[in-house]
């Protein structure tokens, strides 16, 4: 696989983070862009102001998002699912709209012992993942998540949250060949006073559908914008 489809299936795994369905060509002129590298390509961002991204052109390419599958040019590249497994159905809470920090804005970590529901997310590659560079699998695993904060310059913090992740599935991809997926558990909590609209994500990655085979783990905090 050459390194120009690398950059392809990096920048196609960003547009995980889009809450609106697909884009097609000639979107909403009042789109923002920003032109950024991944890897050797230069690729042009579009987003929009809220800073969730629309769509990512990559020279002649349109990278382009279906539900949950990922289409290059049309052909089907990639699969990220995300499944709520249990929870308690008193919680009621908005689904989408929530960013993820690695900052507890509210309280201390040990505060927040609610539980309010898992999340399991399948994150399918279309090549074996011992294939791929680091930089592919950490926006991968980005993407996987809803949407992360930003900081000042507008860059999604997601990418030095996840680098240790990312390192650890990288590691492991070489040390068990020809797999193709990860499977990760989003466990989430509230304030046990009940403040809202404020979560910790605790993240754990698997190289295995039974979840026996842990890869590495994470700690995040969200909150509804």
């Amino acid at each position: 696989m050459t390194k120009r489809f690398f950059s392809l299936l990096l920048s196609m795994a960003i547009l995980f983070t889009v809450t609106c369905p697909a884009f097609a060509a000639g979107l909403d002129s009042d789109l923002q862009e920003e032109t950024v590298s991944l890897g050797n390509e230069s690729v042009v961002v579009h987003y929009q102001v809220n800073g969730k991204i629309s769509y990512i052109e990559v020279g002649s390419d349109i990278i382009e998002v279906r539900g949950n599958e990922v289409y290059l040019n049309g052909e089907l590249i990639a699969t990220i699912t995300s499944t709520v497994i249990s929870g308690d159905p008193s919680v009621i809470e908005p689904y989408t709209g929530w960013l993820y920090t690695d900052e507890c804005s509210f309280g201390t970590p040990s505060d927040y012992t609610r539980y309010i529901k898992t999340v399991e997310h399948n994150i399918t590659f279309e090549e074996a993942i011992e294939e791929l560079s680091g930089d592919i699998i950490l926006t991968i695993l980005v993407s996987a998540v809803n949407s992360f904060a930003t900081d000042p310059t507008g860059a999604s913090l997601g990418f030095d949250i996840l680098a240790g992740v990312a390192e650890d599935i990288y590691n492991w991809a070489h040390d068990y060949p020809q797999r193709t997926k990860i499977y990760a558990l989003e466990y989430i909590y509230g304030h046990k006073n009940g403040m809202g609209y404020i979560h910790k994500n605790e993240y754990i990655y698997y190289g295995d559908r039974a979840y026996t085979q842990e890869i590495s783990s994470k700690t995040m905090f969200s909150f509804w914008s």
